[in-house]
């Protein structure tokens, strides 16, 4: 069965880039606040260096996490409340600059239809998209990993709120040290993680369509949905070590890393190579399950709310 959109693209031009950008924001950000624990994890994992030995079990297994959490921060409820607001307001930022500059970049000077963009112009499009999204919203990705880590009163806390720590940051730390620390690894890992997702996600349903037309179609959920795994798989095994950087740098307020290149060298010291792909379970369900679930539904928002064409 095939789903029949009509584009108003042609219709209303002047409001076809802001429900692009608007339906990646949205649907990211639904997928995040459902996703929130596993964010939470990923974090809590990432940075359970041999230090802090806070969780211990089989190297700091996720199911322990969850039972610390659960037990020392208030219940099951704050695995959804760690972080909520400021992950929302950065995938409302950050998601919709970094996709819609995508398919922006994408389609740049390609006005032929019949002959698609190629892999290494998807690619291309998906790292310049990110770098530029994760450079202007660095602070709410700071403000984010902070908040997620934070243990609890009872264990002493940082921050009141989400508006608390954008304040806090700056007035402490400074605009450059505090709301753009990691910004390095930061539009790195962006850059990496939008060029593999996006360009994996969108070629994905080039080949299945064009192989498989009798089980997959351009407007067909199931195509969206299964070329979302695979570009779950691949970005999750690209990315995860630059995401452990990242994660590692922003949080680290009393400035134990002089730069990235140090938080690299000293966590390949003090933990080995494979201290990058710490909390990799957490990271693929937290990163696999998003895409699984945040492509399909842009997919969904942009046919079916938007009257928009697939990505």
């Amino acid at each position: 069965m095939v789903i029949k959109v009509q584009s108003v693209e042609e219709k209303q031009p002047s409001n076809v880039v802001l429900k692009k950008f608007a339906s990646a924001g949205l649907s990211c950000a639904i997928v995040s606040s459902i996703l929130n624990p596993f964010d939470v994890i990923k974090i809590r994992l990432q940075l359970n260096d041999e230090k802090a030995k806070l969780y211990t079990l089989q190297g700091g297994h996720f199911r322990q996490v969850v039972k610390t959490i659960i037990q020392n921060e208030g219940g099951v409820i704050s695995l959804w409340t760690r972080g909520l607001t400021a992950s929302i307001m950065r995938e409302i930022t950050y998601s919709s600059l970094r996709i819609g500059l995508y398919e922006a970049i994408r389609n740049y000077n390609h006005k032929d239809d019949k002959r698609k963009p190629s892999l290494g112009k998807k690619i291309l499009s998906g790292a310049l998209g990110g770098a530029v999204a994760s450079s202007l919203t660095n602070p709410c990705d700071v403000v984010k990993i902070r908040l997620q880590n934070e243990r609890g009163k009872t264990t002493g806390q940082r921050y009141s709120n989400t508006f608390s720590a954008f304040s806090t940051i700056l007035k402490e730390e400074g605009f450059f040290r505090g709301w753009y620390q990691g910004v390095s690894a930061t539009v790195l890992r962006a850059a990496i993680l939008t060029a593999s997702q996006l360009s994996t996600y969108d070629h994905s349903k080039v080949i299945l369509t064009a192989n498989f037309p009798q089980y997959f179609q351009q407007h067909h959920p199931q195509t969206h949905v299964v070329s979302a795994l695979i570009s779950g798989l691949v970005t999750s095994l690209i990315t995860q070590p630059f995401d452990c950087i990242k994660t590692r740098y922003m949080n680290d307020p009393n400035q134990m890393y002089s730069n990235v290149y140090d938080c690299v060298l000293k966590t390949i010291k003090n933990e080995g190579i494979l201290a990058f792909y710490k909390g990799f379970s957490g990271y693929f369900l937290r990163l696999g399950s998003h895409f699984i679930m945040s492509l399909p539904l842009l997919e969904f928002i942009r046919m079916h709310l938007f009257q928009l064409q697939p990505i």
